[in-house]
C-alpha cells in the first residue's frame, strides 16, 4: 500500500530554515556513537562560522536560495556535510588574516548560490594550501599591466609570485535535482537514525517522488527497530532493490534499486 502525497508530507515534513542553534544542539546532543571530539570540533565549526558570517546568515541564506550551500544543513547527521562544515571552518580561519580575504567573505555573506560557492570554495582550499606551506597568499589582486585580477596569488618568495585561475566545472541539472531531494529526504533518514540509535552512511542517487520516499522511510523505520533488537545488519527489498541498517558503534550501507543511503 502506498501514502500519498499530503500524507507524506505530514509524516516527514519540511524542516524549519535552520539556525546556529540547530546546529548547536545537533553536536551536543549527537547520537552516542558520535565521540567526544566529533561533538567538540563540530561545535568549534559552528562558532568560527557564525562569528565570521553573522547571526542572521543561515536564516537568510535559506530564504533567498531555499537551502544552505554545499549541503550544510545535512552536517549533524551526514558525514560528507560534517567534513565541508569543518574544511569551511578551516579555511575561514586559516586565510582570515590574507590580503583579499574579505572579498571573497563578502561574497559568501551575500550571494551564497550554487553557482558562486564550488568557485569560492576552490578558492578558499588553494590558498589554504598555499598558505599551509608557507607562502603568502593573496585573493582578487590586479595583475600587472593587464585589466584582470588573479583569483589567488601565491608568494613564492619576494621577487616570484604564482599567479592562479580558479575554474570549476558546475553541476548537471540531474545532480542539482538529486542534491535538492537529499536535502527533502535526509531530515526524515536522521530522525529515524536518532530514533533507534542507529548509524548509517551513503549517498541518494536517484530522486523518488513523495509515495516512494514515505514507503523508503516506513521500511527503514521497520528495520531499524530489527536492528535494535538483533544488533546485525538486515536488508529489506525496496523498489527492486535492498536496505541495509546496522546498530549503534558500526555503520551501515544501504541501497535500493532508486537509490543508496
Amino acid at each position: 500500500m502506498r501514502m500519498s502525497s499530503d500524507a507524506a508530507r505530514e509524516l516527514y515534513p519540511v524542516v524549519k530554515p535552520p539556525t546556529w542553534s540547530y546546529f548547536r544542539d545537533g553536536f551536543e546532543n549527537a547520537s552516542p556513537v558520535r565521540s567526544p571530539a566529533w561533538r567538540r570540533v563540530g561545535l568549534w565549526a559552528v562558532d568560527r562560522l557564525s562569528g565570521r558570517l553573522g547571526d542572521q546568515w543561515l536564516r537568510q541564506t535559506w530564504e533567498k536560495n531555499g537551502r544552505l550551500p554545499g549541503g550544510m544543513a545535512l552536517a549533524i547527521g551526514h558525514q560528507a556535510a560534517y567534513f565541508e562544515l569543518i574544511e569551511l571552518a578551516l579555511w575561514v580561519e586559516i586565510l582570515c588574516d590574507c590580503e583579499g580575504f574579505a572579498d571573497l567573505l563578502r561574497s559568501l555573506k551575500r550571494d551564497p548560490r550554487e553557482e558562486v560557492i564550488p568557485h569560492l570554495r576552490l578558492e578558499f582550499e588553494v590558498g589554504a594550501l598555499a598558505a599551509a606551506a608557507g607562502y603568502g597568499v593573496r585573493f582578487e589582486r590586479p595583475i600587472a599591466d593587464s585589466t584582470k585580477t588573479s583569483d589567488i596569488t601565491i608568494d613564492l618568495n619576494k621577487d616570484e609570485s604564482l599567479l592562479v585561475e580558479a575554474r570549476v566545472i558546475l553541476q548537471d541539472d540531474r545532480a542539482k535535482a538529486i542534491n535538492r531531494f537529499t536535502d527533502r529526504a535526509f531530515p526524515g533518514i536522521q530522525h529515524i537514525c536518532t530514533e533507534y540509535d542507529v548509524e548509517c552512511n551513503g549517498d541518494l542517487t536517484e530522486v523518488l517522488d513523495d509515495p516512494e520516499l514515505a514507503e523508503l522511510l516506513e521500511n527503514l523505520k521497520t528495520h531499524a527497530r530489527l536492528v535494535v533488537l538483533w544488533r546485525v545488519v538486515i536488508r529489506v527489498g525496496v523498489g527492486g532493490g535492498g536496505v541495509g541498517r546496522q546498530g549503534r558503534s558500526s555503520a551501515g550501507r544501504w541501497s535500493s534499486g532508486r537509490s543508496s543511503i
